[in-house]
């Protein structure tokens, strides 16, 4: 039998709290088991975690709580890691990493090997619930973005995370769209310029979710005009 890699990854839970039953063994018990067969198969294979801590039930229930939410963050990731220690999971890596982290985390530089050697892709989006200024114009976001943009740009999509859920609900100041893509295009500009913000808004969408080329647009011609 020829032996793999495999990385294996499972939904990143919500540190809103406390995760049920439902969510251990729905997402991340497969994902142990799975990864503990491909071991005993003889294959090479590492399963990576983390907590999703920049959704709305992360934030909605850090103000419940009347706590900031990077310290609500912190202690409740502290607390859903213990239990999966204590239910035996094999994290080989359980992570988060801040836009200020960049560069400096182990999560960081796996993951830029990951999308130099084409096995994963990564989302630009939100960038006003990652910082800690609740702003896209944070310039922590600029080595973050830079680095996934100059490592493998054939592997970066862009979303503006809209609708807002979060920010409508009153926990950041609602963004501009118009400016979240002007930020993009400033990241876009020292990561090979144009070429790149097409890549990122054109060319990888229809490359990862297979949209076809558009059709050429159709002119219109009017009575009397000249072919």
């Amino acid at each position: 039998m020829k032996k793999e890699t495999y990385v294996v990854t499972s939904a990143l839970p919500y540190v809103n709290g406390v995760k049920h039953i439902g969510n251990i063994t729905g997402s991340l018990l497969p994902a142990d088991v799975f990864t503990r067969f491909l071991r005993l198969e003889g294959h090479d294979a590492i399963y990576i975690c983390g907590t999703d801590e920049h959704g709305a039930p992360t934030e909605i229930a850090a103000l419940k709580a009347n706590r900031p939410v990077g310290e609500f963050c912190d202690e409740n990731s502290e607390l859903q890691r213990g239990i999966y220690e204590k239910w035996g999971f094999l994290f080989d890596h359980f992570g988060r990493i801040a836009p200020e982290q960049a560069g400096r985390h182990a999560g960081h530089a796996l993951l830029l090997e990951l999308l130099e050697g084409g096995r994963a892709w990564v989302k630009l989006s939100g960038g006003y619930i990652v910082s800690a200024l609740q702003s896209v114009e944070d310039p922590a976001l600029d080595a973050l973005a830079a680095s996934y943009l100059r490592c493998a740009p054939e592997r970066v999509l862009w979303g503006s995370d809209w609708p807002h859920v979060s920010a409508s609900a009153g926990m950041q100041p609602l963004p501009d769209d118009a400016r979240q893509i002007d930020r993009l295009a400033d990241w876009t500009a020292h990561a090979g310029g144009a070429a790149t913000l097409r890549r990122v808004l054109v060319d990888n969408p229809r490359a990862l979710y297979g949209f076809e080329t558009a059709a050429p647009p159709l002119h219109c011609t009017q009575a009397g005009d000249k072919p």
